[in-house]
């Protein structure tokens, strides 16, 4: 922090919600943030995997999230057999990764 200082924002929803940065947000609470419109939980996930998408993750955490994403969609009207294709579309990664990464109860025998 003293030679770079603050590269990366606390990344928080209009509400405060913090979306990505808490450890940075533990170490400084008055560390600088930027404000994210979010309308409801898929956007909230969809903003994590975004920011997380610059650093190493665990797969283990990213499975979560895109398991945690496929609900979401499933609750907003997107069919099961439909999920893996609109999550190869909204994620940063290929969609071999998000194949490995899903359920499969979401993933299209086709």
């Amino acid at each position: 922090m003293e030679i770079v200082g603050e590269i990366y924002p606390i990344i928080e929803n209009q509400d405060g919600k913090i979306l990505d940065g808490n450890h940075r947000a533990e170490a400084n609470p008055k560390h600088y943030r930027k404000t994210v419109q979010t309308r409801n939980r898929m956007e909230e996930i969809l903003v994590r995997v975004h920011a997380h998408h610059r650093r190493r993750v665990s797969q283990e955490e990213t499975k979560g999230l895109v398991a945690e994403l496929a609900g979401e969609l499933v609750m907003l009207g997107t069919l099961k057999t439909e999920v893996s294709s609109k999550l190869v579309e909204l994620l940063p990664y290929s969609a071999k990764y998000v194949m490995e990464l899903l359920p499969e109860e979401y993933k299209n025998p086709e």
